[in-house]
């Protein structure tokens, strides 16, 4: 072996220092569970954020998973697209006969929804999931953040409202509206009403089948319209715990902190918790028993 090759291969073993011990956590756990066990970790970081690219890495772990399985899914992920949570949960749902999702600490925003795809969410001391209104990237003076969706529509028909009244509209306004265009206005709209739909949906397909279809549909809209007012939550950032959940009508499974199950979650968790504090360049890892693939800078959406 070359001194370049045995320098990669150093390289190689550090960068993954600690798979082994992960996957035969993740193996322990199945044999709690009796189920095929997925991860879907991210970092805390703004990097973490769900993006198309992450459909590649789940296919991997996918391949290896028989029809017809009960699955696992372990989530941690501060959200990002809701197109990519969909896809992710259709993929699932085409290898799966149950999918249940397990959350350590945090399902936020569009991992709420990639949460709320599966047939009940498993949740302990440290679990909660979010609200789901849609964050939109909105420049002020050059200077581009992401904002609510609702929010801006609100602005808007705010300040046309006040123009109105008022006979003219004042210049104070004007900086205001920079990029509120009717177009933008109507992404907006359609955002929210997305995150609302495919919210509907999921819950109406897996986590209340088991209901007549009236119902049905009526619990998971009603659920769904909750989750995505931010008059109701407030901030993007609020916690729904496992009391929360349960109160809203989710099927939740609550662990005790002492629950065999609960305790070999969170010690998988802290592993992944620690790889991304040593490795700050990667933003998420996706692993199963077999294969482990780490998702490295920030693509393209």
């Amino acid at each position: 072996m070359t001194e370049a090759n045995q320098r990669q291969k150093k390289y190689l073993k550090e960068l993954y220092r600690g798979r082994e011990e992960r996957q035969q956590n993740i193996r322990e756990i199945q044999d709690i569970t009796g189920r095929a066990l997925l991860v879907f970790e991210s970092a805390i970081s703004s990097l973490g954020v769900m993006v198309k690219s992450y459909a590649t890495p789940l296919c991997d772990l996918l391949q290896a998973v028989p029809y017809d399985s009960d699955i696992d899914l372990i989530i941690e992920s501060p959200g990002g697209d809701i197109n990519t949570a969909d896809k992710m949960a259709r993929m699932i749902w085409k290898v799966a006969k149950s999918l249940r999702v397990i959350i350590p600490v945090y399902a936020k925003s569009a991992a709420t929804i990639l949460a709320l795809a599966a047939d009940e969410i498993v949740m302990g001391l440290s679990s909660e999931l979010g609200p789901i209104d849609p964050h939109v990237r909105h420049g002020y003076g050059g200077k581009a953040a992401f904002e609510s969706a609702q929010n801006l529509v609100e602005g808007f028909n705010e300040i046309a409202n006040e123009a109105i009244k008022a006979g003219g509209l004042s210049e104070a306004y004007l900086p205001l509206l920079e990029g509120l265009n009717p177009s933008y206005l109507r992404m907006c709209r359609n955002s929210v009403q997305a995150a609302t739909k495919l919210t509907t949906e999921w819950l109406e397909k897996h986590m209340f089948k088991s209901l007549p279809s009236s119902d049905r549909k009526k619990k998971a809209a009603s659920i769904a319209k909750k989750l995505v007012d931010n008059h109701y939550w407030l901030d993007h950032q609020s916690v729904i715990d496992s009391d929360d959940a349960v109160g809203m009508g989710l099927k939740v499974i609550e662990l005790a902190k002492d629950d065999p199950l609960w305790s070999a979650v969170w010690g998988l968790h802290c592993s992944y918790s620690s790889f991304f504090l040593r490795r700050p360049t990667v933003h998420a890892i996706f692993e199963s028993e077999h294969d482990s693939f780490l998702q490295w800078s920030q693509p393209s959406t």
